[in-house]
């Protein structure tokens, strides 16, 4: 107990003392004011000290969270070749990015709305939906930190996400403005060469969906998919979930596994857990005919 909380307890006492000798009401009154006075004091030191605690620990927690995210931000293709301390300068050189955290299933993106920002995911998962002609969603393309979304779309004429973006569990979404981005590319060669390789990868992957869009049968799309994610050397393909896999085909999870059931009765391919070993390469490609 302080010495002033002390002190306004025996002025309380000796107004309490000679309350009854005749003392007038207004000094009754301000001996009790004197007691208030040192309490209120007293709790406001406290409340400071509490406060004081808080915001220490408030930016250690900023500090190591910043700390945590520059070193996720050097596996991001966008930051390839930079060390941590280049990417701190970097970003917050102007500081013009936000931060945003997202629960499981929540609605990061919608279709159609223009792409103002580059999205970089600093944590967690999250996946793109698009409607199908059977009405139901059909997940897009999971990715994962330090992955970035939609970087096709962020420049050109027709700047607007062709997907719903939506968070796998709880995640984190950095947003990088996109006169920041094309700023930040012309001031660092490396920023500049890194974002045209995304560009130009993500455009063969999407050359490499057109052409699996060509096939019609349930068994080309498997048949495709599987010639695809294989090679002579590497013929053995770790599947996602069947579930997954029967989004990405626009099919039935029943479906999905009687055609691939068909495929190992033929001996084109062996079934083992989650991963499919090709057996007959050219019995695939003679689907695809």
């Amino acid at each position: 107990m302080s010495s002033r909380f002390r002190k306004g307890l025996r002025v309380g006492r000796s107004a309490e003392r000679v309350s009854g000798r005749g003392f007038s009401r207004r000094m009754l009154l301000r001996a009790f004011d004197s007691t208030a006075g040192a309490v209120s004091r007293e709790f406001l030191e406290i409340v400071g000290k509490i406060g004081n605690f808080t915001r220490r620990l408030t930016a250690t927690e900023n500090k190591h969270n910043a700390n945590a995210m520059y070193s996720i931000l050097t596996e991001c293709p966008l930051f390839r070749g930079l060390t941590e301390d280049q990417i701190h300068e970097v970003i917050d050189g102007r500081g013009d990015y936000t931060l945003a955290d997202y629960r499981d299933g929540e609605l990061i993106a919608r279709r159609d709305t223009a792409y103002s920002g580059l999205m970089i995911i600093v944590r967690g998962k999250v996946h793109g939906e698009m409607p199908a002609a059977s009405g139901r969603p059909v997940t897009i393309e999971p990715l994962e930190a330090p992955q970035l979304i939609a970087p096709a779309f962020l420049f050109g004429g027709y700047n607007k996400l062709p997907i719903d973006v939506v968070a796998d569990g709880d995640a984190t979404i950095m947003t990088l403005h996109r006169g920041y981005l094309f700023e930040l590319m012309q001031s660092n060669v490396l920023i500049m060469s890194n974002f045209i390789d995304i560009i130009s990868n993500r455009a063969n992957v999407w050359s490499k969906k057109i052409y699996f869009l060509s096939f019609r049968s349930l068994k080309e799309k498997a048949a495709g998919y599987l010639l695809g994610h294989s090679t002579e050397a590497s013929p053995s393909v770790e599947m996602p979930d069947i579930r997954e896999i029967a989004q990405y085909f626009d099919a039935t999870r029943s479906a999905v596994q009687t055609v691939l059931a068909e495929l190992e009765k033929k001996r084109l391919v062996a079934l083992s857990g989650d991963r499919i070993t090709v057996l007959n390469r050219k019995g695939l490609e003679d689907i695809l005919k």
